[in-house]
């Protein structure tokens, strides 16, 4: 086989009951790419028991063995009619992780995804993980499923831990949030490269994770008072199980804890590698204070059951690999989106500090978590500066040819909304160090002269961009700005921060941007009609002037311009449906009322001649803006 051929099939280990098949499935029915070939790969051990229906079935009865293969069949139609190439491939070994190893070698795997949960399905106590990172090819880059992320730990790899979040339909998903940077790096298999997203520096899409917007305290959240184990407590190195007298365990309180522990990422975030953030691994880091803060309720659950003041360093060790991590991701270089972890981070250690002054000395706590609060600040204030210069010097990608909403006007108010919701973090960090830069503008407190200064960088990048159009769209494009901006202020806690006058001026800036557009767009249409109804002396000159020069009648004149500027104007757009209304029937009482005036000074005898071409108008103006 062509190592290209091989490149092409992603291979996909099914195992576990039939809900593990589907969700494995739907996750690849739903991230493979589609000049891609997933290949979904069987684990068939003779020796054992399979289990169907209720009961157990040796492996000599060979019609249940045959209706085993047949259900595997299913899965593969079901990818083809989803547009998914899909092949099927049984692997025969009693031995699971013998045979993955073959079948990497006899079929040159590149990508192989397996669940992580493979040891637990079939009773292998770590044993195939282990020996699918020691000795399988190099070559073949590994991926474990795990709770819809794919998790790599080859240990031949710079980049030790990537993750990326995915959709999983019908069994609960999780939101994606990529980073900026379009380096994947090179580690990645080519599958893991053609999956991710590369959006640019000002993508909303980059803001819409529910993690950013948390800026309450899950200290005290119910949802942690849970009974915590031995078994459960593996997250937390073991050590912890010693310090725990808790009454009333039960399975059920057993695996609540286990199920949050997954659902949070915990053992995630503890393995995760500092040498080489990438923007996969971002993934696990907006989680950093959750986890922080699950750590914490433990430790005080363990301090307040035993009732002791100290406990061993084992059981602080959590502790310290978090404050190492949120210590080395202040020191990388961030995208400005980036910014809110940075805040929630800083937030976590606020409510962290009085149990963690409990649980190490107050010298650990001030130098120590002191030292990662002010790393955190510089960091956050070295963002908000990086975002101050990268809106200076915006530039549009595409030409503005409807005159709609920009990509940073929406990303940037979609920030300042997510940073007034961070205020209480934000003003302590803004007081300190070199801000002032971020801070040339009045307000009512920090936060609020910060938005009005994103504001008013914002409002000059609009104001340039204008000038790259022509006057009609320009005004048009205006409009459609500053309304946004207005409207998402206006129905926010923004506009606390910038003030009624603020909100005022841009009400009557937007009117006057209406006006200008009428002038400028539809003066000319009118021009001829309005020529003709002047005054009976200037009617004469002009009749005059006509005998040496004939010109088209004022009606053909106006007819010919009119279809002009609806052509022209046929792909421009109102993004607001009530502005959109507004400035139609603005247009609409300004080109009628030019039209009845001239039909009104014409002579009765002549009028009745004429086609009534109002309805037509209208209907013709009636298309605007819709883009």
């Amino acid at each position: 086989m062509q190592q290209t051929a091989a490149d092409d099939k992603i291979y996909l280990v099914m195992g576990g009951s039939e809900i593990h098949y589907y969700i494995s499935l739907g996750w690849a029915l739903q991230n493979v790419p589609l000049h891609k070939t997933v290949v979904l790969v069987y684990i068939f051990r003779p020796a054992f028991d399979i289990a169907m229906l209720s009961r157990v079935v040796q492996p000599s009865d060979n019609f249940l063995i045959n209706a085993y293969r047949r259900g595997r069949r299913e899965h593969v139609l079901t990818s083809s009619e989803l547009h998914v190439r899909a092949e099927k491939l049984i692997v025969e070994n009693d031995d699971v992780a013998a045979g993955l190893l073959d079948l990497i070698v006899q079929h040159q795997v590149t990508t192989l995804i397996l669940s992580s949960m493979i040891d637990r399905i079939y009773g292998s106590e770590g044993k195939i993980l282990e020996k699918l990172e020691k000795q399988a090819h190099p070559s073949c880059s590994i991926f474990y499923l795990h709770n819809g992320n794919l998790i790599s730990t080859r240990q031949e790899h710079d980049n030790v831990y990537a993750v990326e979040t995915y959709d999983l339909p019908s069994f609960g998903s999780s939101q994606c949030l990529s980073g900026s940077s379009n380096n994947t790096g090179d580690t990645l298999s080519s599958f893991f490269r053609d999956s991710c997203s590369t959006g640019s520096g000002f993508d909303v899409s980059l803001l819409d994770n529910l993690s950013l917007e948390n800026t309450t305290s899950i200290l005290h959240d119910t949802r942690f008072s849970v009974v915590f184990d031995h078994e459960s407590l593996n997250t937390f190195k073991g050590e912890t199980a010693s310090h725990l007298n808790v009454v009333g365990q039960s399975q059920e309180f057993h695996q609540a804890f286990h199920a949050k522990c997954v659902e949070m990422g915990i053992e995630s975030v503890f393995r995760l590698d500092c040498k080489k953030f990438q923007k996969k691994q971002w993934m696990l880091i907006y989680r950093w204070h959750h986890v922080l803060l699950f750590t914490i309720r433990v430790l005080d659950a363990i301090l307040t059951e035993s009732k002791q003041n100290n406990i061993s360093e084992a059981v602080k060790e959590p502790i310290r690999l978090l404050l190492n991590l949120a210590s080395k991701i202040a020191k990388v270089m961030k995208s400005p989106e980036k910014l809110f972890c940075i805040l929630n981070m800083h937030r976590a250690l606020f409510d962290a500090t009085p149990i963690l002054t409990r649980v190490f000395d107050a010298e650990f706590v001030k130098i120590e978590v002191g030292g990662v609060v002010a790393a955190l600040n510089e960091s956050a204030r070295g963002m908000l500066l990086e975002l101050k210069i990268l809106v200076q010097t915006y530039r549009p990608q595409q030409e503005l040819t409807q005159g709609s909403v920009l990509t940073i006007t929406e990303f940037l108010v979609k920030y300042i909304k997510l940073l007034v919701n961070h205020t209480g973090n934000l003003d302590p960090i803004l007081c300190q160090g070199q801000a002032d830069d971020l801070l040339n503008i009045e307000g009512v407190n920090l936060t609020g002269r910060l938005v009005s200064g994103i504001i008013a960088d914002l409002e000059s990048v609009v104001q340039e961009s204008s000038s790259y159009v022509s006057e009609g769209l320009k005004f048009l494009f205006l409009v459609n700005n500053t309304d946004f901006v207005l409207r998402q202020v206006e129905e926010s806690d923004v506009r606390l921060m910038v003030g009624a006058h603020w909100i005022k001026k841009r009400h009557n800036n937007i009117k006057q941007y209406m006006r200008d557009y009428l002038s400028s767009s539809w003066k000319q249409v009118v021009r001829p009609l309005e020529t003709a109804t002047t005054s009976s002396q200037k009617r004469l000159k002009n009749s005059f002037l006509k005998i040496f020069y004939p010109t088209p009648s004022p009606l053909r004149s106006f007819e010919s311009a009119l279809n002009k500027a609806c052509k022209s104007q046929m792909h421009w757009k109102v993004c607001s449906p009530v502005l959109r209304v507004e400035l139609r029937t603005n247009v609409i009482e300004y080109v009628v009322q030019a039209y009845q005036a001239y039909r009104d000074s014409l002579e009765e005898s002549v009028r009745g001649d004429l086609e009534d071409l109002e309805p037509n108008v209208k209907s013709k103006l009636s298309d605007l803006f819709e883009g």
